[in-house]
């Protein structure tokens, strides 16, 4: 005879159940707005003290140990400069590479559209990135502010648009 609730049938199935909605809804949990490429828009960014590179482009993917970030920068004189890590969105510090005024960064997440990126050489805090999506997800502004291999300030706005 069925009792309810307390039918040991309606049990298992209802935790089976809860699992497997559990598991669809971490399915679509969503996508971290950075994952792609990303192509500096020179004409709405602004470098200080300059000059500006003829052109960035970064590209983001996610793997199991982190956002996985390389950045190609092509410079004035029209050589390029390519950046690489992997990092997690705790605090932790990582090791880059291509960066020589820098040895590790650190991420953290303020919110669903918005990332800062910590900068450090010799333990040393050198450079930040604040890098806001836009929620259309096309435009990404990333600030930049710090200190340039000489230990003059630097603060960049730096404007890119999402490769379709």
């Amino acid at each position: 005879m069925f009792h309810g609730l307390s039918h040991p049938w309606f049990g298992r199935s209802c935790t089976t159940l809860l699992v497997f909605a559990a598991i669809s809804c971490s399915q679509f949990q969503r996508a971290d707005p950075l994952v792609g490429t990303w192509t500096l828009n020179l004409q709405r960014s602004k470098f200080s003290p300059g000059p500006a590179p003829k052109n960035i482009t970064v590209t983001y993917e996610q793997t199991t140990s982190g956002l996985h970030v390389v950045s190609i920068v092509e410079l004035p004189d029209g050589t390029n400069n390519r950046s690489e890590y992997t990092a997690g969105y705790d605090g932790k510090e990582y090791p880059i590479t291509g960066v020589p005024t820098v040895e590790t960064v650190s991420m953290r997440q303020i919110d669903a559209l918005t990332t800062e990126r910590v900068d450090k050489k010799a333990g040393r805090r050198v450079q930040s990135y604040m890098r806001q999506v836009y929620a259309d997800g096309k435009t990404m502004v990333v600030t930049q502010k710090g200190t340039d291999d000489t230990g003059s300030p630097i603060e960049n706005v730096m404007t890119f648009d999402k490769k379709a």
